[in-house]
């Protein structure tokens, strides 16, 4: 996704010329989440990619690797994971993993949620909304590339977004709450 991500937002420039397919080619062969010279460190440089959408990715790179290079967590769960980390631990995942979880959807949920009780309960959850918020966001802020007037309709756009995403959201953790799950 960054490697396309990054030969688009070049491709704004009329006086640059870069070979696309070189470029793709070179993207694709870095580390994601090295943070001195990987994809997402490319996309900070550009300003594709804020804090809060870095910490995602490394913190979902942590994962992929906790579950992928120990042979002895091939039955774990995303709940059990979260559940074997240490306070602190789950304190990073809780903040890489809030940004799905909108003001709009705390309101639909009720006065008493909270990000973070949200995020522990359904980690799972959590990591999918945050993704495609992300994803969202990304695919916006390339859109938008230099246009101001394009990146305040962002706005109203991720709020629609979150209204639209509350009913579902609040479905799925009423059948986990009920045990339906």
């Amino acid at each position: 996704m960054l490697s396309k991500t990054s030969t688009i937002s070049f491709s704004q420039f009329d006086d640059l010329y870069l070979d696309e397919e070189l470029l793709v080619k070179a993207f694709s062969r870095l580390e994601l989440s090295d943070k001195r010279k990987g994809k997402v460190s490319f996309g900070k440089a550009l300003g594709l990619l804020m804090d809060y959408q870095r910490s995602f990715i490394h913190s979902l790179s942590e994962i992929r690797n906790a579950f992928v290079h120990d042979v002895r967590n091939v039955n774990l769960t995303v709940s059990k994971y979260f559940q074997s980390l240490v306070p602190e631990k789950q304190r990073h995942f809780v903040s890489s993993f809030e940004i799905g979880i909108s003001d709009d959807l705390l309101t639909s949920l009720g006065e008493t949620s909270q990000r973070d009780a949200i995020v522990s309960s359904n980690p799972k959850l959590s990591i999918w909304l945050s993704g495609l918020v992300c994803l969202k966001e990304i695919y916006y802020c390339i859109k938008t590339f230099g246009y101001h007037e394009e990146a305040i309709k962002l706005t109203e756009t991720m709020a629609e977004f979150g209204r639209a995403l509350a009913p579902i959201v609040h479905e799925i953790i009423s059948k986990k709450d009920s045990g339906d799950s």
